[in-house]
């Protein structure tokens, strides 16, 4: 079954709520901390969660909701800017290759603009405080 991209409904706001604001759903790598809860929701009244400087859109396999993918207009130099692009998968879609193969195809579209860049965080010392293990 393949992966693909979808605008947010308002019955996925809790699942993105789960990969941004629960410590489990988010991962050691992406556990910023407590945010404001209601602010998916909000933006996702005001514009979907599609706008000129940024967006979400799910990412599916099939009718399972698998993670998200994140952009926004980052500015750079008074004259320019980047865009910076995201991807985060439920603990259950991890480790299986489907952020691999869509941050190759992103890599793709990018280089033929200018460039592309993928980083992952390296793991946190075991003594790091909140990492986890």
């Amino acid at each position: 079954m393949t992966i693909e991209l979808r605008a947010v409904a308002e019955d996925d706001l809790p699942f993105l709520g789960r990969l941004t604001d629960d410590p489990d759903g988010a991962g050691v790598h992406q556990w910023y901390g407590w945010h404001d809860p209601h602010r998916h929701r909000r933006r996702w009244e005001e514009n979907g969660l599609l706008g000129a400087d940024g967006g979400v859109l799910l990412v599916v396999r099939g009718s399972e909701r698998a993670g998200f993918v994140s952009w926004s207009k980052a500015i750079i130099t008074r004259a320019g800017h980047c865009w910076e692009i995201g991807l985060i998968l439920a603990p259950e879609f991890r480790g299986r290759g489907y952020g691999r193969r869509r941050n190759s195809s992103w890599c793709g579209i990018c280089s033929t603009i200018r460039r592309c860049t993928a980083s992952r965080p390296e793991p946190r010392s075991p003594t790091w405080p909140n990492s986890g293990r």
